[in-house]
């Protein structure tokens, strides 16, 4: 029995040795855990001060932090560079009045509305390029442009959005889809852009209210003017909506501008 009870002592030990060697690496291994996740939190601090500092001092950091400093705000230019070229690869073109990235061939910047394109520009209508100048053909797809009026001239209207021509009593874009733009609208944009005195042709009168569709020009109302059919009218296409007659090859219904496909 002295054997046994020997042998039951000593294992009965070696079990408790075992148990507070269990204990003591679970306390270890709980620690270190702490210390790590603490070291991870003096790390965001230290990150943190920095760009705090960097963002105090840009041009007067202490002589012992100006060369850190300096180089994080060379990478940041970089980086700035680096995304303009991105937005340009994507067809994108920066405000020069607040910096925001619009489409390259938007008129107006969706952010402020400053004017982004001169007065002279054209949208293509089939690829959508902006095109300077009077050049009658898109320099991209071939597509036959919008014609301008000629300078001193302004006699036909424009779309203040694409550069289409528009007819007479036309109410809106037949390539774009655009309301026609009434007097205060245009004298608010010239307002706008610099004040610039440039005579407009003011549109038609209109009678009726309602959709659109239901307004007629004054002149074909009273019988005076008999309406003048386009020359590239097709026989038989007509607006859905009101019903008007359309040409080959417009999108909108220059009447009530309802989309034709």
């Amino acid at each position: 029995m002295a054997f046994f009870d020997k042998v039951g002592r000593a294992f009965s030990a070696t079990s408790q040795s075992a148990i507070q060697k269990t204990r003591e690496l679970a306390d270890i291994a709980r620690l270190s855990g702490q210390i790590t996740e603490n070291n991870e939190r003096i790390n965001r601090l230290y990150a943190e001060i920095g760009e705090m500092y960097c963002k105090a001092h840009p041009t007067d950091a202490e002589p012992a932090y100006a060369r850190h400093v300096g180089a994080v705000l060379q990478m940041q230019r970089q980086n700035e560079e680096w995304n303009d070229q991105i937005q340009v690869l994507r067809g994108m073109t920066k405000c020069p009045q607040c910096g925001e990235y619009v489409a390259g061939n938007a008129p107006f910047c969706t952010a402020c509305g400053c004017r982004l394109l001169p007065e002279t520009a054209v949208v293509c209508p089939g690829c959508g390029a902006v095109i300077d100048g009077g050049a009658l053909f898109c320099e991209n797809c071939g597509t036959r442009l919008p014609e301008r009026p000629s300078e001193g001239q302004h006699t036909q209207e424009v779309c203040h959005l694409c550069g289409t021509v528009l007819e007479e009593g036309t109410l809106f874009c037949p390539n774009c889809g655009a309301r026609r733009q009434t007097p205060e609208e245009k004298s608010d944009e010239a307002a706008a852009d610099g004040g610039a005195d440039m005579p407009r042709e003011e549109p038609p009168s209109y009678q009726g209210a309602g959709d659109p569709a239901d307004v007629v020009p004054t002149g074909e109302k009273s019988g005076d003017m008999p309406p003048q059919e386009s020359e590239r009218t097709v026989p038989g296409r007509r607006c859905p909506r009101c019903g008007a007659e359309q040409t080959e090859d417009v999108i909108f219904c220059a009447n009530c501008g309802a989309m034709l496909y």
